[in-house]
């Protein structure tokens, strides 16, 4: 799929939908939230806000994107930069009514994982619930929104913008902000697609399964010098992790595939806070520059369905 365009290609593409550099909410270290409506605001597209909530699902497909490609050692900021870059040309495709129909899917699906010729259907659920763990739905749909982006990257490949113009445009700009998202006045461009309550009620009616929520955990933790000794020692006898006389940080709920608020993307702490039982405290796990974090599960959330009110402007964008 994707991995056939080269990154000028990429880079192409973006400066023909008239990039616009703004000032940045994405931080070094994780994100810098704005509250707004008791929400947490990560950037915009157009007039229209991106939360946390919503962003979350492009850190997955992104996430998902380098497992496939079998890339390791990424930093945080790779998976953030490569999550805007798909929720951006996922705008765009759906501005051009780019389908992808379950044919198109099950045919991708069916040369990932076949051998010998014959799709391997046991190997299929294997990895899908044992290394992506995901449902084959969820599965499904990211690989519907990739090939949506692969149809969009054809269509737009030829446009012809010279690499020195590129680097210019990039020198000037990225001096602002270390990292940046983009801006699409699509306002101007086409009228917004207007949706009856009706259809969008149908549509969650019918499509609950795509709006499932992962089981999500919540945890405080402290980090630690591993020169001290004395304190690391007490890690086993203590049953809350304020009595280490530590500064102690609480971040909110978090599924197995999502950055941790004031950490990042660190799959070990994620899988350690899941294996946790609630109020459990972990030993110290190695950090970064010769310190060790500690953590203990605050509490948990089971898996479900948000009701329709809560989910409204995720139910619109996938119609």
């Amino acid at each position: 799929m994707l991995y056939k365009f080269r990154a000028r290609h990429i880079k192409r593409i973006l400066w023909g939908l008239m990039v616009v550099v703004i000032p940045a909410f994405i931080l070094w270290g994780g994100f810098s939230f704005l509250k707004e409506k008791k929400k947490r605001l990560v950037g915009k597209i157009e007039k229209k806000n991106i939360y946390l909530d919503g962003f979350n699902y492009y850190l997955k497909m992104a996430n998902l994107h380098f497992t496939l490609l079998g890339e390791k050692n990424l930093s945080y900021q790779d998976h953030v930069a490569k999550a805007w870059q798909f929720l951006l040309f996922l705008w765009k495709a759906k501005r051009e009514k780019i389908k992808v129909n379950d044919e198109e899917v099950v045919e991708i699906i069916k040369n990932i994982f076949s051998k010998d010729g014959k799709f391997d259907k046991e190997r299929y659920f294997y990895i899908l619930k044992y290394r992506l763990r995901m449902s084959a739905h969820i599965f499904e749909e990211y690989i519907r929104d990739f090939l949506k982006i692969d149809k969009l990257l054809q269509k737009h490949v030829k446009a012809e913008v010279k690499d020195e113009e590129l680097k210019e445009f990039y020198k000037r700009n990225t001096q602002k902000a270390k990292i940046i998202y983009l801006y699409f006045p699509y306002d101007k461009i086409e009228k917004k697609i207007k949706l009856t309550e009706e259809e969008i009620k149908k549509f969650y009616s019918e499509n609950k399964n795509l709006f499932k929520e992962e089981p999500k955990v919540k945890i405080k933790y402290a980090i630690i010098e591993k020169d001290k000794e004395e304190i690391l020692k007490n890690v086993k006898s203590i049953k809350n992790l304020e009595d280490l006389s530590l500064e102690t940080k609480e971040a909110n709920f978090f599924s197995l595939n999502e950055p941790i608020e004031g950490i990042g993307w660190y799959p070990q702490i994620n899988e350690i806070s899941f294996s946790l039982k609630k109020g459990q405290i972990s030993s110290p796990i190695e950090w970064k520059d010769n310190k060790v974090i500690i953590i203990q599960k605050i509490d948990e959330k089971p898996s479900f369905i948000p009701p329709l009110e809560e989910i409204k402007e995720r139910v619109i964008e996938k119609l």
